[in-house]
């Protein structure tokens, strides 16, 4: 906003790659002297238009996708009038049955290879995934509310978070079945793995990384550089500091990984958000946009209390 009021679009700058952010992300009526990060994180968060909507909505955003030549999973059936989804699962042996409207980390969602839910990695039914549709088809309670967790099992002390803008409350219910991706190398009998990356001004800060099997794998920068910090999902990974250095970088190849920072930059250029998180799964060498989030939960106020990122990363972003 300085930038142009100066007469210097942002492009010109030697960082950013949009000079004009969208409507539906433009806060510059509501920025003041002295605000920071956690104060634009709650006015991100507290926005609403049909156009961010649009964006949490995992049927409308596929469209959007689509629209703007992005690569996604192929969708194998959407719908906003009835959850029924027995027909279509019965077709297909290996796919992702989301609930379109609801967000939480992977609640509202199921992931089938071959009968097995590759969560739990216990059998799991047609039937059975079609009464998980059913209970999750009612507009969501949880919506723009924190998710909590407890920080040690039987401590009674809860951690919580809030990735689900105030905007998840106006949407409609509505199912999604799509192609399940697979890992980096092409394994089917694991969850994928999935970048989430940050990116500001159409380039990429850092993409965290949760490995095969749910397990969290790590950061890199733009170029690739791998670097130590906690993990973005506690729940889903060591916070044990020890021999980080040790560790090993994450195994993509170089071309795949540039493909994973290409990919997350196009598609915030395309939205014209001056800033995102871009999910993307490397999905065996042929990367797809899985969703954005307008706010990441790992950034809100929040984090002051429980750490959950690096306060040098936050000063990073």
């Amino acid at each position: 906003a300085a930038s142009q009021a100066d007469g210097i679009p942002p492009s010109d700058l030697g960082f950013a790659r949009i000079s004009k952010v969208a409507p539906e992300f433009d806060l510059g009526p509501k920025l003041r002297p002295g605000i920071g990060l956690y104060d634009l994180y709650d006015l991100r968060k507290d926005a609403s238009s049909p156009e961010l909507e649009a964006l949490g909505d995992k049927v409308a955003l596929k469209d959007r996708l689509l629209a703007e030549d992005l690569p996604v999973a192929s969708v194998f059936h959407a719908s906003y009038e009835t959850p029924e989804v027995r027909d279509v699962l019965r077709r297909h042996d290996r796919y992702a049955v989301k609930a379109a409207h609801r967000h939480h980390g992977g609640r509202g969602v199921v992931l089938v290879e071959r009968g097995i839910e590759l969560r739990t990695g216990k059998p799991i039914t047609v039937e059975e995934v079609q009464a998980k549709i059913m209970d999750m088809w009612p507009p969501d309670p949880m919506a723009g509310q924190p998710h909590c967790i407890e920080v040690e099992e039987g401590s009674q002390q809860m951690q919580c978070v809030n990735n689900a803008p105030v905007l998840d409350k106006s949407l409609r219910p509505a199912v999604i079945v799509e192609e399940l991706a697979v890992t980096w190398d092409g394994r089917r009998d694991l969850l994928a793995d999935e970048a989430f990356c940050f990116v500001a001004w159409g380039r990429i800060c850092i993409c965290g990384i949760m490995g095969p099997g749910g397990v969290w794998a790590g950061y890199f920068t733009r170029d690739g550089t791998p670097f130590f910090g906690q993990t973005m999902h506690k729940e889903s990974g060591s916070r044990d500091n020890s021999k980080a250095a040790h560790r090993a970088p994450i195994p993509w190849p170089i071309d795949l990984r540039q493909e994973v920072v290409a990919l997350a930059e196009k598609t915030a250029v395309a939205l014209a958000a001056d800033f995102i998180r871009v999910d993307v799964f490397p999905n065996g060498g042929r990367p797809v946009v899985a969703e954005v989030s307008i706010v990441s939960g790992w950034l809100g106020r929040a984090n002051l209390e429980w750490g959950e990122i690096d306060a040098w990363l936050l000063g990073l972003l």
